[in-house]
Formats: structure tokens, sequence, C-alpha cells
């Protein structure tokens, strides 16, 4: 997702519906973004991008402008549907039963994005994960291994100590965690044989190491997004989207 730059990542879960995190979009008219579909390398073109533009989105009501308050999520509805190629397509939504499932798995959990290469790395205290200008983003998407962890360990004095809320969900793998640049990207989970959106990624340490990035769990707002995408395409939006502040 662009705007004046690259800002935030998201995911494709109908042919007109992004799904990205709520703190992606603060501080902007929605006229001010675009959508880039099928981007592997943002040096270059690779034939397979698809830019749309946003005719309106929708931000989750319990979303208070804070990313550690929760409900860190938001559906973009794009002007046009994409077109289904090598490297566009849509992905499911996890069910409640999908996230048992891979969090009794130890492995087929991957996160990608195309966040910052280098940190501070002294700093550690919690903050969003979109991009900056200035910071150093990856050219070539980045996919990393990740296992789910409970929040009940993720909220220990070790890690968060108390800041993941229930509509989160955790995830962390021998120090690989998500950076500047991924908020709005993807979790993915092998569950019953195909591949499941669990989480989009909101914030974590900013380290990018050394604790579990958080994720808003889109299964606890899988009755919200189902809502919303029939709002969406019944609304007429021949008028320009206020920015959400």
């Amino acid at each position: 997702m662009v705007a004046d730059n690259f800002i935030c990542g998201g995911t494709l879960i109908e042919y007109d519906i992004v799904l990205t995190a709520a703190h992606c979009l603060l501080g902007r008219s929605i006229d001010a973004y675009k959508v880039v579909l099928g981007e592997y390398d943002r040096s270059i073109s690779e034939g397979v991008e698809q830019f749309i533009e946003v005719s309106a989105f929708k931000v989750h009501p319990e979303f208070q402008g804070n990313f550690l308050g929760g409900y860190d999520v938001a559906l973009l509805y794009l002007a046009r549907n994409a077109s289904e190629n090598q490297g566009v397509q849509t992905i499911n939504i996890a069910e409640p039963d999908d996230l048992i499932s891979a969090k009794k798995s130890k492995h087929g959990c991957f996160i990608t994005g195309w966040g910052v290469k280098s940190v501070e790395p002294n700093r550690k205290e919690p903050c969003p994960k979109s991009g900056r200008r200035g910071e150093e983003l990856a050219d070539k998407l980045q996919e990393a291994d990740i296992e789910l962890i409970s929040n009940k360990k993720c909220n220990s004095k070790r890690y968060w100590n108390g800041l993941v809320k229930v509509t989160n969900l955790c995830a962390f793998y021998k120090d690989t965690a998500a950076c500047e640049g991924d908020s709005g990207s993807p979790l993915v989970c092998l569950c019953g044989g195909s591949y499941v959106l669990v989480g989009t990624t909101s914030w974590g340490s900013s380290t990018c190491r050394n604790y579990p990035t958080v994720f808003t769990n889109v299964s606890k707002v899988r009755i919200w997004v189902k809502t919303m995408i029939k709002a969406l395409r019944d609304t007429d939006h021949s008028e320009t989207s206020t920015p959400f502040i």
C-alpha cells in the first residue's frame, strides 16, 4: 500500500477487498492511497503488478487510534476488482478452529513484508510496524518462518508484560520478528492442507528482534470483516472518504 511512498503491507481477501492495519490509515485521506498487488521486487517492473485506487475504507470501530489498544485492523475497498494471475490471489481468513490447529503445529506459519533491514539495537520500546520516511526498506519481498506463542507467554514479564490484548496474537521464532514497514502484512499458517490468513502485523519491538511480534487476530474480527465487506459493496462511494485521524 502506497501513498506518497511505501507505507504498509496488506492482504487481498476478496478481489475487491484488502485487509490491513488500522494505524496505516492515520492522518491521510483515502484518495492518497493506491494498492499495489502482485509486487515482489519493488525496484523493477515484473509484469504481474496491478495498481488499483482505493474507493473507501472501514476501520474497526473499537480502534481508537492507538496500536496498543487492540482492534488494529481496517478494510480497503478497491475501485475495481483485482485480476487473478501468477502473482495475485486471494486468501481465506482463519476460522477459530484453524488457529487452534496452527498453535499445535511447530511449523507452517510465515510472515512476509518489505520491512526495514537494519535497526537501532539499543531501543526496545513497543512501536507500530508502518514504514517511515528515510528508512531503508527491502526491495524484494522478505519471508520468514515463525511460530505462534500463547498470549499468556507473550504477556509475561519477559516479553510484553500485559500489553497484549485478547484481540491480538503473538509469534516469534529464533529472533525472527516483523520490522518497520511490515505493518498490515500477513501472518499465514498451513491448516488442513492450505494456507489461511491468521493475523495482520500490528506492532512489536523497535529492535525487530528479541521480542515477539504482535498481530491482530483476524479470527476475532471475522464477523466484523464479513459485515463490513457487504456494507462497502452496498454503499455509494462517489464522494471521497475523509481522513481517519
